[in-house]
């Protein structure tokens, strides 16, 4: 009984441990992630390069067994990565005490090679932005942020410029992270349902053909 409260008491303080997060990204650039715990800071992204080791040459394969392929995570659609920051943001708006962020900056510039496309884009982003904004400052405290779209017509290729300065507690991360997780199964079984109906549409297709 002593050593299960000591072991509740050491997760409660290890779940109240705050994190310095400090990270972005850029279009044409690297994933960049730092996490401060107390003074100790550490670089999760971008990973130090290791030198190329001589590779193994590959075992034969016995005669009648094939090598079975990993299936890999289901890649997300646009709006299956819009599903999981909306789950995201309701997740962290319903915490008690909101996520400190010292500075937000997001920021997409439509460009594209056709001054009429950048200006329809413009005003998709805009509306989406003004859908966006109070999902934020429901989740977060944001102490300063540079949020919303732009546009160039002077380039062709969009640009996405992401950074964040924030703090936040060990237990906020593993509930966030449980959230998408949950979120992600869901948008896994849609994906599912989705593919076996068109499945049996060409089938039927198929069978209509051959009557």
């Amino acid at each position: 009984m002593k050593a299960l409260f000591i072991v509740l008491l050491i997760l409660s303080v290890l779940a109240l441990i705050p994190l310095g997060v400090d990270g972005g990204w850029a279009t044409g650039g690297e994933i960049s992630l730092r996490v401060r715990i107390g003074l100790i800071k550490l670089t999760i992204l971008p990973k130090k390069k290791k030198e190329p080791m001589a590779k193994k040459p590959p075992k034969p394969v016995k005669p009648g067994k094939e090598k079975k392929k990993k299936k890999g995570l289901p890649k997300l659609t646009k709006k299956g990565w819009l599903q999981l920051v909306k789950a995201a943001l309701r997740a962290l708006s319903r915490l008690r005490e909101k996520i400190t962020v010292q500075y937000l900056r997001f920021r997409f510039t439509m460009a594209s090679s056709d001054p009429f496309k950048t200006a329809l884009g413009f005003g998709y982003a805009s509306g989406a932005a003004a859908s966006f904004i109070p999902l934020l400052d429901n989740a977060f405290h944001i102490e300063a942020g540079d949020v919303g779209p732009a546009f160039d017509f002077t380039s062709e290729k969009p640009k996405v410029d992401l950074w964040i300065t924030a703090s936040i507690l060990v237990w906020q991360v593993l509930y966030v992270a449980a959230v998408l997780g949950i979120e992600y199964l869901k948008i896994k079984k849609q994906y599912a349902f989705a593919s076996s109906d068109k499945n049996e549409k060409i089938t039927d297709t198929t069978d209509k053909g051959k009557d």
